[in-house]
């Protein structure tokens, strides 16, 4: 298998709590870039915590922050992606934690870190990090912003009880033990990764065109019966079969991210911004550009997605009028183009691999 890209932890992995970034995977980190492959860091820390370990490492870009919130493009400082944890659940999960004094949390917002009181625990934690807190009354004063992370530090029983009154409570975060003595309040499973996930998988399972994706209703799902009705061009309506991958999908998005990003706001559409308006077609093509350049992938576009489809299913023996009405095509013509490429890949295949096509 070639692989093109390698994400890997920081502390503990990378950076040895011992001895620091070691002449050794200095080296095989050099290694791997000179094969081609392309080496990021994933960390649960904030940039300015991050970047002397970044740099000595001589990793590329992007790094992924906050433990998946945040993926930053430090060749240009752009912020490829951002999620943070919305205010109101912080406040929530923050008033759980208060109930037990021993424990002591920590803010994350925009880069700085900030706590309530001082404490041995955090000294610890800031002389580790390399970093500096500053003390606030009390943390609602921030909270006119979302945060990005809440970090707790405790005894392992506490915070495991922590863990369990945060999740029976039903506030809508992801709390994670990270260390033993660390537990992390994150964002809950929504994110544009979730979203472009559902996105990519009805473009691929359902062979939709970008605007009829973006254009889709909730009137027009049907997950259960495994199929989605496409009104496409000339407002034709076609009922297309949906595979059980962009079903999961879709649920997993309509169910999380699609309700958080609206808020209680009703919406008819499937794909929303989180200004709960429809998605556009420059919008999914802006999200779908970053993601593959997160993930050190060539160019990808939409239409790539309903080409794959169509020729997969050629290949696979399907009938070229079921793979017509499928696609929407009013021509036969336009859907024989993929009968083609099929084919063309067909003696490729045989050129290739069968012992009597081989020239001797």
């Amino acid at each position: 298998m070639d692989y093109r890209l390698v994400v890997a932890d920081l502390d503990g992995t990378l950076r040895s709590r011992v001895l620091g970034v070691t002449p050794g995977t200095r080296a095989a980190i050099a290694a791997a870039q000179a094969c081609g492959v392309r080496v990021c860091v994933a960390t649960g820390r904030m940039w300015r915590s991050a970047e002397p370990w970044i740099r000595a490492l001589g990793v590329d870009p992007p790094v992924i922050l906050y433990n998946g919130g945040q993926v930053l493009d430090f060749a240009t400082g752009r912020i490829l992606y951002d999620r943070r944890l919305p205010r109101a659940a912080a406040s929530a999960a923050l008033g759980i934690v208060r109930r037990d004094p021993a424990l002591q949390p920590h803010l994350f917002l925009d880069d700085r870190v900030y706590v309530e009181r001082p404490h041995p625990a955090t000294d610890a934690y800031v002389k580790d990090d390399g970093l500096t807190v500053e003390v606030v009354p009390a943390f609602e004063s921030l909270l006119a912003r979302d945060p990005h992370k809440v970090m707790v530090i405790g005894a392992p029983a506490r915070l495991e009880a922590l863990g369990r009154a945060v999740r029976e409570a039903r506030v809508p975060v992801h709390a994670v033990m990270s260390e033993p003595t660390y537990l992390e309040i994150l964002p809950p499973d929504v994110s544009k990764g979730t979203a472009l996930r559902a996105m990519l998988e009805a473009l691929y399972g359902a062979g939709l065109r970008v605007s009829e994706l973006v254009s889709l209703r909730l009137a027009q799902l049907n997950l259960d019966g495994g199929y989605v009705v496409v009104i496409g061009k000339g407002n034709k309506e076609r009922p297309v079969p949906v595979g059980a991958p962009a079903r999961e999908a879709l649920r997993a998005y309509l169910e999380g991210p699609r309700a958080a990003l609206l808020r209680g706001r009703a919406s008819p559409c499937v794909f929303v911004t989180p200004r709960g308006r429809p998605m556009s077609r420059q919008g999914f093509w802006k999200l779908l550009r970053q993601r593959a350049l997160a993930l050190g992938l060539p160019e990808v576009s939409p239409h790539r997605l309903r080409h794959s489809f169509a020729t997969h299913l050629l290949e696979g023996g399907a009938d070229l009028r079921a793979v017509q009405a499928m696609l929407g095509h009013a021509d036969i013509a336009t859907t024989q183009v993929y009968t083609d490429v099929a084919r063309a890949r067909l003696r490729d295949l045989h050129r290739r691999f069968h012992p009597r096509s081989k020239r001797r």
